[in-house]
């Protein structure tokens, strides 16, 4: 699958119980200043831009998951997602792998329209099952780490499958690697 860089990362991300995001010069910031809660706060009813109009948050990363195996008739499991934004659009990247595919899906990151999949043959021995999901990992990354979510990749080394989750505040990005059969943090990096 192609390998795309993270353009832009300004927008809050919705994730059970609260909302957090990912830091960006096009971010729309509230009437307060703030782009996004801290971890643990719950979204506003009306999130407001700065002229006060409503502004509509990214769909959650469990809607994304489910929009994206809907593509592959839900036999393939999220590979990773990527909170994009190019030319104003704001969308999400997913991979998704399948036992003979590779799938790379755009989505609208606000109403989940699908703008583009591409399809490969897929060379590599496909993952297995896991007792963690993708969210999970996600929620476990942020009750750890300081910041803002970026980047969720599930990954494998030497037959133990694992998630690295990518956060960021204040130009310092925090990774952090768990177990995805039994959700333990594994490894914690921070690059300042």
């Amino acid at each position: 699958m192609k390998n795309k860089g993270t353009i832009g990362t300004a927008i809050a991300v919705l994730l059970i119980g609260g909302v957090v995001g990912c830091g960006s010069n096009s971010a729309t910031e509230s009437p307060g200043g703030s782009a996004t809660p801290q971890n643990g706060a719950t979204a506003p009813a009306e999130p407001m831009n700065q002229a006060g109009t409503e502004q509509q948050l990214p769909l959650a990363i469990e809607e994304v998951e489910r929009l994206a195996l809907e593509q592959v008739d839900g036999v393939g499991w999220v590979q990773s997602i990527q909170l994009e934004n190019e030319r104003n659009t704001l969308y999400y990247d997913v991979e998704v792998e399948t036992e003979t595919h590779d799938y790379d899906i755009d989505l609208d990151a606000l109403t989940g329209e699908v703008l583009s999949v591409e399809q490969e043959v897929d060379t590599n021995t496909p993952y297995t099952a896991t007792a963690i999901s993708i969210q999970q990992a996600v929620t476990i990354a942020m009750d750890h780490a300081a910041g803002e979510f970026r980047d969720v990749e599930r990954k494998q080394d030497a037959g133990r499958a694992y998630y690295e989750v990518e956060t960021g505040e204040n130009g310092k990005e925090t990774e952090v690697r768990i177990d995805a059969e039994t959700g333990d943090i594994l490894k914690t990096q921070v690059d300042r």
